[in-house]
């Protein structure tokens, strides 16, 4: 009687065991069935883009470029993407002319040539593209594949700037700071580094604190000035780290405020 009831009890748990190990089974299976079926989604979908790019969609000529350039479900090729960009950049797309314009400006994937990253940009920004209008203005700042004209580059850091690009901003207001391109104005300048400080671009919360320190476009106020020193050493500004420390020094009541706050 025993000997049958241990029998029964061995050939439950078998069973279990049994059910258990499909049931993993299963699910592996299953998991395999899914990766399978999603690259095979992945190449039916690469395959639909490079029939639509190779029968001249500036979108999917773009997009392919996109793919080669940063090795998304192809080998990264940046002479593929390149190859891409230009077909859809010479059908007026916009970002593939940024895109192109960047490969010839970091000589990526074709050879380096700042005039063509110039003639891009340019094609970029005139369709408003406010990364384009910000290196094109860096290319005019710099004299680099056009002519040096500053006066140049504030128009295009300016219409980038007004589309909020921070890069943009700070770039605009370091013009004003020193009076290149634009007559001098600190008040700008910092209407400038605030808007791109406020953005959390470190270099324009160090260049704000540098204004307020000296009283330059704005009061002088310390208070101010180790603000954003402090949110610019917090991100690692090693000038604003400096500065910051420089402010403590000459002032032990700020640091004792600044502590007084901190509780």
């Amino acid at each position: 009687m025993r000997s049958t009831r241990a029998a029964r009890l061995i050939a439950a748990r078998l069973l279990a065991l049994v059910i258990v190990c499909g049931c993993a089974s299963g699910q592996a299976a299953a998991l395999k069935t899914t990766q399978q079926a999603a690259e095979q989604g992945h190449a039916a979908t690469l395959q639909t883009l490079q029939q639509a790019a190779e029968q001249g969609d500036s979108e999917a000529q773009y997009k392919l470029g996109r793919l080669y350039l940063v090795g998304e479900d192809v080998p990264r090729d940046t002479q593929k993407a390149g190859t891409w960009f230009l077909r859809a950049a010479e059908q007026g797309h916009a970002m593939a002319q940024f895109d192109l314009g960047s490969l010839y400006s970091l000589g990526e994937g074709v050879p380096q040539d700042k005039r063509a990253a110039a003639k891009w940009f340019r094609l970029a920004a005139e369709q408003g593209i406010a990364m384009a209008q910000n290196w094109l203005g860096v290319l005019y700042e710099n004299g680099e594949g056009v002519p040096q004209d500053k006066s140049k580059a504030a128009k295009w850091y300016r219409l980038a700037a007004d589309q909020d690009h921070m890069v943009a901003q700070l770039y605009l207001g370091r013009l004003y700071e020193n009076g290149e391109g634009v007559p001098q104005d600190k008040h700008a300048a910092a209407k400038w580094y605030r808007l791109a400080a406020d953005q959390g671009y470190a270099e324009a919360q160090f260049r704000l604190g540098v204004l307020y320190e000296n009283g330059d476009g704005v009061p002088q106020d310390k208070h101010a000035a180790a603000k954003w020193y402090r949110l610019a050493a917090d991100q690692g500004h090693v000038e604003a780290q400096h500065n910051l420390d420089a402010v403590y020094t000459t002032d032990e009541g700020m640091l004792q405020d600044t502590h007084q706050t901190a509780r």
